[in-house]
């Protein structure tokens, strides 16, 4: 089965964002002055291909301060309760805990406890759900050993990125009694401050799009043909970064790409657009598919660039790039980077004021 998205990814589905908001300054119970700010939490995701729902259900956070401090939990708002990350993409979110107070002061980690019974995954082909197995999720949650700061009298927004292409697994042997399929999620997590990251997006030249893009849809190919299809976008950290499919964290030696994200027909503007939000700054690569379908995690793919020629060139693995940019992303900035067919430009794409 392929587990990845069909846009994808986040990605990076994947998904997911940590919202905060609010001001501070209080005292605990025993009267003690006690210097506090003010938390939210909030999901965005990147989508996978061949499944229409990923729901989780979220009951609490548990947050532990740095040093000796105990620590503590904080309820998850309703809406956390019974989630579909594949709700939230391209930038959009949910916030599952909001504008809640807690100490001041740096924190260690946090883990996210689940509501199993309540978890599931539905498939596009067939329907149904089947249930979703989040280890240790209901009992000792998910520990995300990331430290993060909740500043005095003030609000801060972090994002929860959870990488759904690479979280969502169907493992052999794993079904329960009675042949059902069970999915797995080992969530695949990054958590950065809002305010420290920026965004990018841009218009895809159409002669790169899966219908008028030989590589995918050639009529003139005897029999069916590869007829592949699948827009998307897939960034990786640093300039010129080895570009590579998404990874099978338990099998294969490259992580893959940060995120990916379907580029999608933008019926305002008449573009394919794709969209990375919440990226922390610094330099990345974006590459362009139009053969998103036929990348699996079962397998790994080793690739060149295609061929930018009009002619079909055989021998290519069915999933490749098509194009590869470079960008620069700078903190509370979109910036605005149009992938071109031909020749990729070689100066990096940087923020327009």
């Amino acid at each position: 089965m392929n587990i990845r998205e069909s846009r994808v990814i986040g990605l990076m589905i994947a998904v997911s964002l940590l919202f905060l908001g609010g001001c501070g300054g209080s005292s605990d119970t025993a009267g003690t002055e006690m210097e506090t700010g003010m938390i939210s939490f909030g999901i965005t995701d990147l989508p996978v291909n061949d499944v229409s729902e990923v729901v989780i259900a979220m009951t609490e956070f548990e947050l532990k301060p740095a040093g000796e401090g105990r620590s503590f939990t904080v309820p998850v708002n309703e809406f956390g309760r019974e989630l579909n990350l594949l709700d939230f993409q391209n930038g959009e979110a949910a916030t599952v805990i909001n504008g809640e107070e807690v100490p001041a002061g740096n924190y260690e980690w946090l883990r996210i406890f689940f509501d199993e019974e309540k978890s599931y995954v539905t498939l596009k082909n067939g329907g149904g759900k089947y249930p979703l197995f989040i280890p240790s999720g209901d009992q000792t949650g998910y520990k995300l050993n990331k430290g993060f700061t909740v500043p005095i009298n003030a609000s801060v927004t972090y994002m929860l990125h959870i990488d759904v292409a690479q979280s969502l697994h169907e493992p052999r042997g794993l079904a329960v009694p009675g042949g059902e399929r069970t999915f797995l999620l080992k969530p695949v997590v990054q958590i950065m401050n809002v305010e420290d990251t920026g965004s990018v997006m841009g218009a895809v030249d159409m002669r790169l799009i899966d219908i008028g893009n030989l590589r995918c849809n050639d009529p003139n190919l005897p029999g069916d043909g590869p007829n592949l299809s699948g827009n998307a976008a897939y960034i990786f950290d640093g300039p010129d970064a080895p570009l590579d499919d998404i990874a099978n964290p338990e099998t294969d030696e490259r992580i893959g790409p940060l995120a990916v994200d379907s580029v999608d027909l933008n019926i305002e503007t008449g573009d394919y657009e794709y969209n990375f939000a919440y990226l922390l700054p610094g330099t990345y690569t974006i590459a362009f598919t139009c053969s998103t379908s036929a990348d699996s995690e079962e397998s790994d793919d080793d690739f060149v660039k295609a061929d930018s020629s009009d002619d079909y060139v055989s021998g290519v693995s069915e999933f490749d790039f098509d194009q590869a940019i470079n960008v620069e992303v700078q903190s509370n900035v979109e910036s605005n980077c149009p992938i071109p067919a031909g020749d990729a430009p070689t100066e990096t794409c940087t923020p327009t004021p």
